[in-house]
């Protein structure tokens, strides 16, 4: 590609022109260190003149950047892709080359500021580099930049529909965007999220999820923005506080940390495709035979957290549940905004699957979550509870009402969860069985006959109740 005079680097990033300043420190023309790095400003954007007679290399910033001579946003693609060479004609006499270890999508206009086709064999005026899912380059010769609104408007309009098109494929938004993508900058890197509702994976109380993705990668992720509250020094030490309990957590069954982006108080985690438990089947209740599966995996975690870590979850619930795969079951537990290491009688999620002593001034602790867990459990099984009336019933009526629902449907269970939620659904915390209990029961009720670990004596009765009728026969 060739144009015929000194050029102007001009840079559009996620929807705005940026501007060009100084890099502080002086230029070490051996070492090559960036002169210059594109920043967001006001007004007009002001181009960079790229000084004739050699080469020059634009790169990311981030860990890479000294080695480029400028430097383009960090969100860029990985080092290869984002970057090019760019080399002047000598005394703004010749032909302008630009070259790159990538393919880019590009477009050349014409000193009309319309678009040049293939077989037009017509000199360019500007052209147009995606280097990064939201940025792209312009290039424009010096009669060009004299006349830069009359490409502005063309390019931005060509830079904008190819952004709407990559993050609405990358997110799997199906009606485009009706905002810019939020840039955030994490501890590791940078993401882009699309706050529609189309792209939203959850809402609670204090949080939103929304999908994002890293612009290196193109990888989605959940972002999690925590609402905001009276306090913004509280909202950011609730996301510290939940950052700091995923740090902690490495477990198959358990959602998994990725970034942390404190400006902004997002959590970026894993994004897990099908979504919350109680809409794998579009709201309809479990299959019975997924049922145990699925107790045995959230039993593996809660045991690892309890007796690892002697943490306790404290919102155990079905949209706390996330199916990372329907077939063969793969389940992982997430929204860790409630848990802790210390017993405490209040702070507990939802009043329908709180544990009798979460009512109480008893201190509550990892029993609490069992309890919690068999609700889930009954609630996937056969349906919603319905509770009572706030207003009806005094406190702590919510246990009674699930009681009573279990024990009102019980014939309508799988022997197996039938006897697993006798174990669970247990008023007193101390005859409640544990994590550990659960998965050992359930390991054994799923494995193959033959194949128990505990082994069943045969009593005295039966043997001779065997040997008679052999003397019988």
């Amino acid at each position: 590609m060739a144009s015929p005079q000194e050029v102007v680097v001009m840079v559009w990033h996620n929807g705005q022109w940026l501007s060009w300043k100084k890099c502080p420190g002086p230029h070490d023309g051996e070492k090559r260190r960036p002169l210059c790095e594109a920043v967001r400003g006001d007004g007009l954007p002001h181009g960079l003149r790229v000084p004739p007679d050699d080469c020059y290399v634009f790169g990311p910033q981030g860990e890479t950047a000294q080695k480029w001579d400028y430097l383009l946003p960090a969100c860029v693609s990985h080092d290869a892709d984002g970057t090019f060479q760019l080399k002047p004609p000598p005394n703004g006499q010749g032909e302008t080359r630009i070259s790159s270890a990538v393919t880019y999508d590009s477009w050349l206009l014409d000193g009309q500021g319309k678009s040049i086709r293939d077989e037009q064999d017509v000199p360019w005026s500007a052209m147009g580099l995606q280097v990064g899912y939201v940025t792209f380059v312009t290039v424009l010769t010096s009669d060009a930049r004299t006349r830069f609104r009359r490409f502005h408007d063309t390019l931005s309009k060509i830079f904008m529909q190819r952004l709407v098109a990559e993050c609405s494929e990358i997110l799997g938004l199906s009606e485009g965007l009706t905002e810019m993508p939020l840039e955030l900058a994490g501890e590791i890197g940078t993401y882009l999220v699309v706050k529609e509702e189309e792209g939203r994976l959850g809402t609670g109380g204090h949080a939103d999820v929304f999908k994002g993705f890293s612009p290196k990668s193109g990888k989605v992720f959940a972002c999690k923005f925590m609402k905001p509250g009276p306090s913004s020094s509280r909202d950011r030490a609730d996301a510290r506080l939940e950052r700091q309990n995923l740090s902690l957590l490495k477990h198959e069954h358990i959602v998994s940390l990725h970034d942390f982006c404190d400006d902004e108080n997002v959590i970026v985690m894993e994004r897990i495709h099908h979504g919350p438990s109680d809409l794998l089947y579009d709201g309809y209740v479990w299959p019975t035979r997924s049922i145990p599966k699925l107790a045995e995996q959230m039993c593996s975690a809660l045991d690892y957290m309890h007796s690892e870590l002697n943490m306790a979850h404290r919102d155990i619930k079905p949209n706390n549940i996330l199916i990372k795969r329907k077939s063969p079951l793969w389940a992982v537990l997430t929204d860790f905004g409630l848990s802790s290491t210390s017993p405490d009688p209040h702070n507990w999620g939802h009043r329908k699957f709180r544990a009798p002593e979460t009512f109480t001034t008893v201190d509550a602790h990892c029993p609490a979550d069992i309890w919690a867990l068999g609700v889930t459990v009954l609630e996937l099984s056969l349906g919603s509870i319905r509770m009572p009336p706030k207003s009806d019933g005094g406190v702590g009526k919510e246990p009674r009402a699930v009681m009573a629902y279990f024990e009102a449907s019980a014939a309508d269970l799988s022997p197996t969860c039938r006897m697993l939620l006798k174990g669970m659904l247990r008023l007193d915390p101390k005859k409640r069985w544990n994590a550990a209990g659960c998965l050992q029961y359930l390991e054994n009720a799923l494995r193959p006959r033959g194949k128990y670990k505990a082994i069943r004596v045969t009593s005295k009765r039966t043997i001779t109740d065997r040997r008679s009728r052999k003397g019988r026969d």
